[in-house]
């Protein structure tokens, strides 16, 4: 399923382990205008294999209401998994950002 050349679609990512306690954190970014469309639809795939080697599909689809008002997104939302998505980008970008130890005197 992966090609050969090395070439990676940014649409598809592989884990090679899951356990039951792993979690996954995936941030969409829609740049366009919605115009006058209520719902926005959002549709995942999950292909895993079970230990006996038996190959499963979990499909999962999502209809999110659109909103104009900033209030009303967070209202709706799971506060810890929003927290925790915010921890996790934060990380990441100290981790990736070049470190300067002048701006760490500050």
């Amino acid at each position: 399923p992966w090609p050969p050349d090395g070439g990676f679609d940014h649409s598809m990512c592989m884990v090679p382990r899951f356990s039951c306690d792993t979690t996954i954190s995936i941030v969409f970014a829609h740049d366009d205008q919605v115009g006058s469309a209520k719902n926005l639809y959002i549709q995942t795939a999950c292909l895993y294999m079970n230990i006996f080697g038996k190959r499963f599909i979990r499909v999962q689809t999502l209809v999110l209401p659109t909103s104009t008002s900033v209030a009303s997104l967070f209202r709706g939302s799971c506060s810890d998994a929003v927290i925790s998505l915010m921890l996790k980008q934060a990380a990441l970008n100290r981790l990736t950002a070049a470190w300067d130890p002048k701006k760490m005197e500050k």
